[in-house]
């Protein structure tokens, strides 16, 4: 029984620590927007190339409708983290790793981000960079850099080739941004590096605020803009939320199997206790009629029971515990940047939790044992 419960607990750890963690990935990633802020942010992708007068009628409609707070065209879904660059200080020739990201002036207005000093970046050949990036490398309003961008791409023969190719850009502005202000869950354990934001002039993707309880009217908004302008095709609508959910689809896609698994284990466990609780009473009547007799009250004798259980579920946590914890803190906390907090609460919690379990598994068998009349009990027997 006790190994059967140190599972249960075991999984039920590991569950509750994922939901936890989903939770903290979607406080933590864009924290300047609330859950429900997410839930009404509409994202969807707009192809520019087929039809210009679809884009000024979507414009048109979506600023003129009172269900819509502000809406901005970004290059990508996911503005948290774009891959690692190299880029070399043209001055001094030193090459160095940052961060690089695709934001335009209307993107980062709205995701309230303001501008420190400069000016935004409006073509292709500037950029504006956070603040720790220009005081590490000793760098000013107005200087130039690099970017030598590595990649592979397949070559006519089929095999793949290296490719390096330089982009100068001028610093022209300073944003209150970090790269992690944008997603807290980047994966491994140190900080990414300060990084620089460059123009991006092609932006398909719409980012559109609706007011709560208007995201099918958007919709249908954006559809219909889409029918006047005659074209015949499908708007893929996605929400922040979901868009945020989707990242860590690496977690949340064990939730059934540690369902399952917690189902199975507590179920065991449970039904072990209650036969054992179960037997127990009922070979044990006599014994406790006496005692009655002699004097014992009824929280005596559910005490002389209950102490068993506790027992268990002692020796259970003490197994399960630990070794959630390493599981957790070997995979989550090197994993993400913030974490949700496992201490000592969590575990009192979970705890708690399984000791309800088992109290009423054992509860109405203990309570009935401790009600008997001694004197009907010494009579049938």
């Amino acid at each position: 029984l006790c190994w059967q419960l140190a599972v249960g607990c075991f999984f039920i750890t590991i569950l509750v620590a994922v939901y936890l963690q989903l939770g903290q990935n979607q406080q933590s990633t864009l924290p300047q927007f609330s859950k429900t802020d997410k839930e009404n942010i509409l994202l969807f992708e707009v192809y520019w190339g087929e039809n210009n007068e679809f884009v000024s009628i979507l414009d048109a409609g979506l600023n003129a409708s009172p269900d819509v707070e502000r809406f901005a065209t970004s290059y990508s879904y996911s503005p948290f983290m774009s891959g690692w660059k190299e880029y070399i200080i043209d001055q001094r020739g030193d090459t160095l790793m940052i961060s690089s990201m695709r934001l335009n002036q209307q993107q980062f207005e709205f995701l309230n981000i303001p501008l420190l000093m400069g000016e935004w970046a409006r073509q292709e050949d500037e950029v504006v960079a956070d603040p720790d990036f220009l005081e590490r490398h000793h760098l000013e309003l107005g200087n130039q850099i690099t970017i030598v961008e590595h990649y592979f791409r397949y070559n006519d023969q089929g095999g793949s080739e290296e490719v390096y190719r330089d982009h100068a850009y001028t610093i022209t502005g300073v944003v209150d941004c970090r790269m992690t202000d944008f997603n807290h869950n980047v994966t491994g354990s140190l900080d990414p590096d300060p990084g620089i934001f460059t123009f991006s002039p092609n932006n398909s993707i719409y980012w559109v605020k609706c007011r709560p309880g208007t995201v099918e009217k958007v919709k249908q908004l954006s559809n219909d803009a889409l029918e006047n302008a005659g074209l015949q095709m499908d708007l893929n609508f996605d929400t922040l939320k979901h868009n945020i959910d989707r990242q860590f689809e690496g977690i949340s896609q064990f939730i059934p199997i540690f369902w399952l698994f917690c189902f199975i284990a507590l179920s065991i466990a449970l039904l072990g206790i209650y036969s054992a609780i179960t037997v127990d009473t009922t070979f044990r009547r006599k014994e406790m009629a006496i005692r009655k007799i002699n004097g014992a009250k009824a929280h005596h004798i559910a005490l002389l029971f209950a102490r068993l259980y506790i027992r268990l579920l002692v020796i259970a946590a003490a197994i399960a515990f630990p070794l959630a914890y390493l599981l957790i803190d070997g995979i989550v906390t090197n994993s993400f940047l913030t974490t949700f907090n496992h201490g000592f609460g969590f575990y009192l919690g979970i705890f708690l939790l399984v000791a309800a379990f088992v109290t009423m598994t054992v509860g109405v068998q203990i309570w009935r044992i401790s009600r008997i009349e001694p004197a009907s009990v010494v009579k049938s027997e």
